[in-house]
C-alpha cells in the first residue's frame, strides 16, 4: 500500500469516526484538526533579512513573478486561486484589489496585508507567507512566534547567517524549527557557519539575483521536508484513530439491540427503514 492508499483509508476512518454513536463529541470534534491537517495545502513560511532574496526563492518556486522583487516591505501570503489575483488590506481598514498579479505600484500603498492568489500554487498544493522583516530583530521574533503554530515548512533566507539571526532562530518556537531550512548563499568569506535549530542546510556559493534564483538543492530539499512533514501529519492521525479501532471496526459493525416494548412493529437492521447508518 502506498502513501496516497494510506492517506485515503486514513480519511474514510475519520469521516466514519464522526458518525459513530460509540465515540465522545470531544473525539469527533479533534478528528477535524486532523483531517484538515491531510487535505490542506502546506503552508510554507518565508522569513529572513533581505526581501529580494526571499522573493527570489518564492518567485522560483511558484514558476512565476509572482510578487515584484522592488516592491515596498511587507507581509504577505500566496494562495491557491483559478487565477491572478491580489487584494490589499489598507492601513484605514479598507481594500483594494486587482485582477492580476501586484505591480510595485499597486504594493506601494500603504497597507497592513497582502493577499495574492496564483494557479500555481493548485498546482503544487502549497501557499506561503512572506515576512519581510528586514534586520528587525524584535519584528523577526515577533513574525516567528505568530507563525509557528501555523507554517508547515519555514525557509530562512540569508546571506551571511549573523550571531542577530542566529539569536532569533535559537529562541523560536520548536515547532517552527522541527520543519525548516537555512538557505545560505552568496559570500561567506572564510567564517565557518553554525546552523543549529534547523532539519536541513543548503548552501550556495553565488547570489540569487546572478544564479536566476534557487539551486534544485533547495527546491528537493523543500519537498523532502515537506514529504517528512505530510508522513508526520499522517502517522499522527493514525495514532488518534487506533484509540477508537474497537468503535470503527468491531462493534460499530454489530446490530444494535431492540430495547422497545411497543406492540407496533419495530425496524430492524436490513430493512428498508431501518439499516444502520440511515
Amino acid at each position: 500500500m502506498n502513501a496516497l492508499d494510506d492517506k485515503t483509508r486514513t480519511l474514510e476512518r475519520l469521516s466514519r469516526l464522526a458518525q459513530s454513536d460509540l465515540v465522545p463529541e470531544k473525539a469527533k470534534a479533534q478528528r477535524i484538526g486532523r483531517r484538515e491537517r491531510l487535505v490542506a495545502p502546506i503552508l510554507v513560511g518565508n522569513f529572513g533579512p533581505v526581501s529580494a532574496d526571499k522573493r527570489l526563492v518564492l518567485n522560483d518556486l511558484l514558476g512565476a513573478e509572482v510578487v515584484p522583487l522592488e516592491s515596498p516591505a511587507g507581509t504577505l501570503e500566496v494562495v491557491a486561486g483559478d487565477a491572478p489575483h491580489s487584494t490589499l488590506r489598507l492601513a484605514d481598514g479598507s481594500f483594494d484589489e486587482t485582477q492580476s498579479y501586484p505591480t510595485p505600484s499597486f504594493l506601494s500603498q500603504p497597507a497592513t496585508f497582502a493577499s495574492i492568489a496564483s494557479p500555481s500554487c493548485r498546482l503544487l498544493d502549497w501557499e506561503f507567507l512572506l515576512f519581510d522583516q528586514n534586520d528587525r530583530a524584535q519584528q523577526m521574533r515577533e513574525d516567528l512566534e505568530w507563525a509557528a503554530p501555523r507554517v508547515d515548512l519555514a525557509i530562512w533566507c540569508t546571506r551571511e547567517w549573523t550571531e542577530l539571526e542566529s539569536a532569533v532562530w535559537t529562541a523560536a518556537p520548536e515547532r517552527i524549527r522541527d520543519h525548516s531550512i537555512l538557505h545560505v548563499h552568496g559570500v561567506t568569506g572564510d567564517r565557518e557557519i553554525s546552523a543549529e535549530g534547523f532539519a536541513a542546510t543548503v548552501f550556495e556559493g553565488g547570489s540569487l539575483e546572478t544564479s536566476g534564483g534557487p539551486s534544485l538543492d533547495l527546491k528537493g530539499q523543500i519537498k523532502a521536508t515537506i514529504a517528512e512533514a505530510r508522513e508526520h501529519d499522517l502517522l499522527s492521525a493514525e495514532l488518534f484513530l487506533s484509540r477508537y479501532d474497537e468503535a470503527l471496526d468491531d462493534r460499530a459493525a454489530a446490530p444494535r439491540k431492540n430495547t422497545a416494548t411497543s406492540k407496533h412493529k419495530v425496524a430492524q437492521p436490513g430493512d428498508a427503514s431501518g439499516e444502520l447508518g440511515a
